[in-house]
């Protein structure tokens, strides 16, 4: 489904009150953004562009990414290329975030219906909390970069981690107290 498709299909079934969904999770990069900063759509790699790091960060990509067992390093060596960059500047090149087409539209449906929806993703913090001001959303939990308000210190923290992601939709799910059979989760 795209999410018009499903938002219409929401709507032709929103008078059964049975079948109202408790809560809706998206994944965030590839899904609620498409920026073109590489193949996956990342705001990780937005940000890794917006510094001039790119191609450093595009070298960590490459050896990273086929090594699961690495991600906490992987993000450790991306946030240290942060380190000193200005968060505004950042901010500056990264947003308006470049929504999938619908998104907007799709929230406001969800706000209507009062059906609870936010963010887990693998992305970063600064993206998803923007999208989370910016769309009204209920939560947003991403990946952490640590500043000092106007710089980057060259630390983060793991809080989605990419390959176990499932475990923190089930944690969420049960926070919200949803029926899991009433919850949808939209990624890529």
């Amino acid at each position: 489904y795209t999410l018009t498709k499903f938002k219409n299909s929401l709507m032709i079934n929103s008078s059964m009150s049975k079948n109202k969904l408790d809560l809706v999770i998206f994944d965030m990069d590839g899904t609620i953004v498409q920026y073109d900063s590489s193949t996956f759509h990342s705001s990780w790699d937005a940000v890794g562009m917006a510094t001039g790091n790119y191609d450093r960060w595009m070298k960590l990509l490459e050896y990273y990414y086929p090594r699961r067992d690495l991600y906490t390093e992987w993000t450790n060596k991306n946030c240290q290329l942060l380190q000193g960059c200005s968060v505004e500047v950042v901010k500056q090149r990264i947003f308006p975030p470049p929504y999938t087409p619908g998104f907007a539209s799709f929230c406001a449906y969800l706000h209507q219906q009062e059906i609870k929806c936010g963010i887990v993703s693998s992305g970063v913090d600064l993206v998803a909390n923007h999208i989370l001001q910016e769309q009204g959303l209920d939560f947003a939990l991403a990946n952490e970069l640590h500043t000092n308000g106007d710089f980057f210190v060259g630390t983060g923290e793991v809080k989605v981690p990419l390959w176990t992601k499932n475990e923190t939709v089930r944690e969420v799910i049960k926070r919200y107290e949803a029926d899991p059979q009433k919850t949808a989760y939209f990624g890529d």
